[in-house]
């Protein structure tokens, strides 16, 4: 789809979404609303017609210029006809559109970062916030979701369901519907609207997932959000070098087939995602589990402990950095593994550590594949 087609294209989606959200209704006992439902029912098809011919199949074209128009629009019965087959055909658009962008690649709702995305002008805060979530981002979930073409009827169903909600059948309109979706998240607990932002990213179509994680995550950097949506799942975000490092030594491990340790490093990098408080000692744990099963397929020696290798098997790890590992594996010993009342790890300094066991398990994934 050329990129000086987006404007047009977002038009139909906003039509579409229209259609399905806020239909017209039409009180009998007055012409007036008769004659406005029949004019809005019309304009819609007029509008579909001179928008769709460069996104949509022939047969769909057809079945759209085949809807009877040339009626009077004071005839409901003519004009309820026509909103009927209209109301039937905007699924069959919608389900096209969905085939067509996935086939393409290209994203539904923004194929064109903004200004500050192209330029490199975005602003990353420094991580502020875990066991939070700031009013500001509670707000624009909902319009992040809607911007990424989900109805205001679909985000409120979406966030009723994550929260154990009953939606208040009374809001029909999109502004009712957005405003109590907005009141819901306002209200909840931190921790459910994230539950609600993972809910959200789930029922979007493939196209709005990318639009949706992308505007998501931008929002998480500006406001010093320590966390990030990744393939559907709000995960723990460090600052930026502990992400590159921590993604570089998944990836290693997955080169170099060492899928035990891979895991056992996913695994801490969950501990530390846990909500609503991290697994603190579960992530120390894992985090030199991983260490260990890289050091035990580098040495050939799987029956020994990681202090024992570093011990025995001499430039493995070169020294000083041995000792260095040495230590930390004693300290996520004890704060980890053999934990003891009174003795519980801080946030920063399993960071650190982890950090620290993500360069270690890829330095010796690297030794691993030249071995």
């Amino acid at each position: 789809m050329p990129d000086n087609d987006t404007k047009q294209r977002k038009k139909l989606n906003e039509i579409i979404r229209d259609i399905k959200e806020d239909p017209p209704h039409a009180n009998l006992d007055y012409g007036d609303s008769i004659y406005y439902y029949g004019l809005t029912v019309r304009d819609w098809i007029i509008e579909l017609r001179a928008l769709a011919p460069p996104f949509l199949p022939p047969e769909i074209i057809t079945q759209l210029n085949e809807i009877n128009i040339d009626v009077d629009l004071n005839d409901f019965t003519a004009t309820s006809e026509a909103m009927t087959k209209l109301g039937v055909l905007v699924l069959q658009i919608e389900d096209s559109l969905t085939t067509i962008d996935r086939e393409s690649g290209k994203l539904l709702s923004e194929s064109v970062a903004n200004f500050s995305g192209r330029f490199g002008f975005e602003t990353e805060r420094e991580i502020v916030y875990r066991t939070e979530a700031l009013p500001q981002l509670r707000s624009k979930i909902v319009d992040i979701a809607y911007g990424a073409s989900m109805a205001p009827g679909d985000v409120r169903e979406t966030i009723c369901k994550c929260l154990c909600e009953t939606p208040n059948f009374g809001n029909r309109n999109k502004g009712q519907m957005i405003g109590e979706s907005r009141d819901l998240l306002a209200n909840c607990e931190w921790y459910d609207v994230y539950n609600v932002i993972e809910a959200i990213d789930k029922d979007l179509s493939p196209d709005g997932q990318e639009y949706f994680e992308t505007k998501i995550n931008a929002v998480f950097r500006q406001m010093g959000v320590g966390w990030q949506l990744v393939d559907g799942e709000v995960t723990h975000r460090g600052e930026e070098p502990f992400q590159v490092i921590a993604q570089a030594a998944l990836e290693q491990m997955e080169q170099a087939d060492l899928k035990i340790g891979g895991e056992e490093f996913g695994d801490a990098i969950g501990d530390l995602s846990h909500r609503p408080d991290p697994k603190l000692s579960g992530a120390l744990a894992h985090a030199y589990s991983a260490v260990e099963c890289v050091m035990r397929s580098v040495c050939g020696e799987n029956n020994a402990t990681l202090g024992e290798l570093i011990k025995r098997r001499k430039g493995i790890i070169p020294p000083p950095l041995d000792k260095a590992v040495e230590k930390l594996w004693g300290y996520a010993s004890e704060y980890g593994r053999h934990r003891a009342e009174g003795k519980n790890p801080g946030a920063e300094e399993v960071e650190l550590a982890v950090h620290v066991a993500a360069a270690v398990v890829t330095y010796l994934s690297k030794k691993a594949m030249i071995d």
